[in-house]
């Protein structure tokens, strides 16, 4: 298998899921697979299944990080403005929009 995601809707979506959470004074930070990134450019959509809780006790301020082989990437809302506990709902399945180029991580809909 070339990358550690699955394709849904018939090949076209990118999915993956949380692996675990943890939180610290400056972020709650999401866990993924190794590689579930493609290491080449990317652009478009991928759902991501945040299958953990955020840890009880997390400021609702702290902004939510993803993290993959050691790299954090932040997620962000509209307006670049960070993607906070208090803006995640809960576990499910979310969209967000990738640009790598732009180290852009963008939820779309919250």
């Amino acid at each position: 298998m070339p990358f550690p995601f699955r394709y849904v809707n018939r090949n076209g979506s990118a999915y993956v899921v949380s692996s675990g959470v943890s939180a610290t004074a400056e972020a709650v930070i999401y866990s993924f697979p190794a590689h579930s990134f493609a290491s080449r450019s990317y652009l478009g959509s991928v759902f991501v299944e945040i299958a953990q809780a955020v840890p009880a006790g997390a400021a609702t301020t702290l902004p939510i990080v993803f993290e993959t082989n050691g790299v954090q990437q932040a997620v962000t809302t509209y307006n670049g403005e960070a993607l906070t506990v208090a803006d995640l709902p809960g576990t499910g399945v979310y969209e967000l929009w990738y640009n790598k180029q732009a180290n852009r991580l963008q939820i779309m809909g919250v």
